[in-house]
Formats: structure tokens, C-alpha cells, sequence
């Protein structure tokens, strides 16, 4: 295993090979991939909105002072809830009621879970994170904290988002799953 290398600070600054961080410093680099400093380490959460009035969905983010919601939905254009579609203008649905809120809103479908239909979908989605899951996760690096991942179902133990927030938990962040 490889010691921690900086990999670039804030103000785009780079560090020495032997890993001494210059000011500002946010990402290390490991055998795991890209890793928060303990110093920067950011809270991440997890929501399903399946079920949820969106009174209780918006009390929720609220009371955790969630700044911004990504969603991880592969349609986010298709709810059987219609507060949580996202319309095609950003005044509308999801986006719009969210901002009206004042909370920031995301939609990264690149997250989102290709292999649903499949019985083995876990370890198909654990498996492409564990292979391009830098690349896949990479926007979230500008997405303000704290944040919120969404996803249609409530239970986060039968969703895609809990092998998200586990890849992310590895690499840094704290995670906490709003149930």
C-alpha cells in the first residue's frame, strides 16, 4: 500500500511528494482513491422520499440543516409521487419546490441504479463503483455540504444510495441515512 499523497488544495496549490500539505489542502490521494483530510471531512446524507408526505421530506432536511439535495435516480423525470418529478423547467416539480425551500437541487443520473431489474442488482452496483466510482461520483466534489443523496425508496438497506454512501464513507465522508 501506498502512502497518502496530497493530490490539490482549494487554491490549486500542490504539495510535496512526502505528503506535507500546504494551506487549504482537501483531497489525499490513496489505494482506495480520492480521500477527505480529516480536517475537511464532510457529513453526507441519505434520503428515500417513498411514502413521504413532502411536509415530512422538507422537516427532515430542514432539521439536519441540509443545504442541497442530489438526486440519484436514473429517471428523475418519472414519480409515482408527483412533488419528486423533475420537471422540465426548473420552476416546476421537484427543483422548484426544493428552491422555494431554499435547498440547492442536483441531479446526477450517473448514480443513479442501472441493474434494478437484475436479482443480483447489489453486487452489479457495488461492482461499478468499486471500478469507475471516482469518475461516477466526481460532482459531487462540487456540490455544497452538507448534502443530501435522494432516491426513491424509503429504506436506504434496500437501496442503491446505502453502496453509494458506503463507497463515499470509505473515501471521508461521515454518513448518516435519514429513516
Amino acid at each position: 500500500m501506498r502512502a497518502p499523497v496530497i493530490q490539490k488544495s482549494l487554491d490549486s496549490q500542490w504539495t510535496s511528494q512526502q505528503g506535507h500539505p500546504r494551506e487549504g489542502t482537501i483531497m489525499m490521494v490513496t489505494d482506495n482513491g480520492p480521500f477527505l483530510s480529516k480536517e475537511t471531512m464532510m457529513k453526507l446524507y441519505t434520503i428515500g422520499y417513498g411514502g413521504r408526505k413532502p411536509d415530512e421530506f422538507l422537516w427532515l432536511l430542514k432539521r439536519n440543516g441540509i443545504r442541497a439535495v442530489v438526486d440519484i435516480r436514473l429517471r428523475p423525470d418519472r414519480s409515482s409521487m408527483g412533488t419528486y418529478v423533475r420537471a422540465r423547467t426548473p420552476g416546476k416539480g421537484i427543483e422548484g419546490w426544493l428552491s422555494r425551500a431554499g435547498v440547492q437541487y442536483f441531479s446526477f443520473v450517473e448514480l443513479g441504479n442501472l441493474f434494478l431489474a437484475f436479482d443480483d442488482w447489489q453486487s452489479r452496483y457495488r461492482n461499478l463503483m468499486e471500478r469507475a466510482g471516482d469518475l461516477l461520483a466526481e460532482r459531487l466534489h462540487g456540490v455544497p455540504p452538507p448534502f443530501c443523496l435522494m432516491c426513491a425508496e424509503k429504506s436506504a438497506d434496500r437501496c442503491h444510495r446505502a453502496i453509494l454512501a458506503s463507497y463515499l464513507a470509505e473515501r471521508g465522508y461521515e454518513v448518516e441515512h435519514l429513516e
